[in-house]
């Protein structure tokens, strides 16, 4: 069980040089898996890493799109803090009425809004039995309504993983860098990002992208190591951390067709 709050981290995810160094791909998710589902459980507001993704050359082949031109992102943020409502809803025969009467019963108008857009594509009907599947993840749900698209076969690696400074100290920012070799095309997914500190408690976040075509890029983003006030919260006691990053199609760690695990790579880093 994930203990205390996430950190938010800030990153960007920009096009770079490919370092030589590749290891063999490793798809055993340790603390990515339990962070991912952590956040799309829709238990925890946990805010999303704003990334893009940028390959080399001047052609923008796949990047985070803004909400309304890309539904994946927006349908996985939304099915992840609404599921649970709208199951309740249903539940207590809350879809008399249509599509409009369901999503108006939810307590923001932004998410009763972007309900409304995804139900109208498929209906009341399939989208009443699609939330009402057991076990369903946000990608999988998305898929099912059409806005998400798996790519089978999608091949990606990541490299140099990387914690600067290091050793870190409280109070301050570790930058974190790596790269990420598409080999084949990759389907909507996410990057997962996970810490355990010297105490075994877990901290993470991580970010949805759109479909990566072949080309590599660089990873890059920030840690704040300041002391939690809430409680339980991240404290940073000084000892030898391990950071894991996770690259997936569909949820890291689903069970659902068409999730993948393309890569996962660990690091250490201490703090002083």
């Amino acid at each position: 069980m994930i203990k205390g709050r996430y950190t938010v981290f800030t990153a960007a995810i920009i096009a770079g040089l490919f370092l030589s160094n590749v290891a063999a791909v490793s798809t055993e998710l340790k603390n990515v898996g339990a962070v991912a589902q952590e956040l799309h459980s829709g238990n925890t507001e946990v805010p999303a890493l704003r990334i893009t993704i940028t390959p080399q050359g001047k052609a923008v082949v796949a990047e985070n799109q803004p909400a309304g031109l890309d539904l994946c992102p927006t349908c996985i943020s939304f099915v992840s803090q609404s599921i649970n409502n709208l199951i309740q809803i249903i539940a207590n025969g809350g879809i008399v009425g249509g599509c409009s009467a369901l999503c108006g019963m939810l307590p923001n108008q932004t998410l009763g809004e972007v309900c409304a857009l995804l139900c109208d594509i498929v209906g009341i009907d399939m989208f009443v039995k699609i939330l009402s599947k057991v076990d369903l993840d946000p990608f999988y749900a998305c898929e099912l309504l059409t806005v998400c698209h798996p790519t089978d076969g999608g091949a990606a690696n990541i490299t140099d993983f990387q914690a600067s400074p290091n050793p870190g100290h409280r109070d301050s920012e570790i930058d974190f860098s790596a790269s990420l070799q598409v080999t084949k095309p990759c389907g909507d997914g996410e990057l997962i990002f996970a810490i355990q500190d010297p105490e075994g408690n877990v901290l993470g976040s991580g970010q949805v992208f759109g479909s990566l075509q072949p080309n590599v890029y660089s990873i890059d983003f920030q840690v704040k190591t300041e002391p939690s006030q809430q409680q339980g919260g991240e404290q940073w006691p000084a000892g030898d951390y391990m950071a894991e990053m996770a690259v997936c199609q569909g949820e890291c760690g689903s069970h659902h067709p068409h999730s993948e695990v393309y890569d996962v790579k660990n690091m250490k880093f201490s703090i002083e």
